[in-house]
């Protein structure tokens, strides 16, 4: 049975989140706090692989390394982690790595 929500008691939760003493940046949908060094790691992830992504031609170590680095750090859904798997994949079929190629993401 799925119980109401006490509104009240929910505000007050809220209320507590937003008064505390917080240094980076908070998720306004969730309430995720990202610190100043995941906000520094999430940026150097994706100047580092738009980088790449921009100069390579699909190469699977560098696709590789790019997903270690995003491992972590960026949302599975996020643009440039879903260009990079599309990227790697490309690259793994190329060299006739099936398993691998499919094995991605899964």
């Amino acid at each position: 049975m799925i119980m109401p929500i006490d509104n009240e008691e929910a505000t007050e939760k809220c209320n507590e989140i937003k008064n505390e003493p917080f240094q980076g940046v908070r998720c306004d949908e969730c309430g995720t706090k990202y610190t100043e060094t995941h906000i520094d790691t999430f940026v150097k992830a994706m100047e580092f692989t738009e980088l790449h992504l921009r100069n390579m031609q699909t190469d699977v170590d560098v696709c590789k390394f790019c997903l270690d680095r995003h491992e972590g750090v960026l949302h599975p859904m996020n643009v440039t982690h879903a260009q990079t798997l599309d990227h790697a994949f490309d690259a793994l079929i190329q060299v006739q790595l099936w398993d691998q190629a499919f094995g991605l993401q899964r």
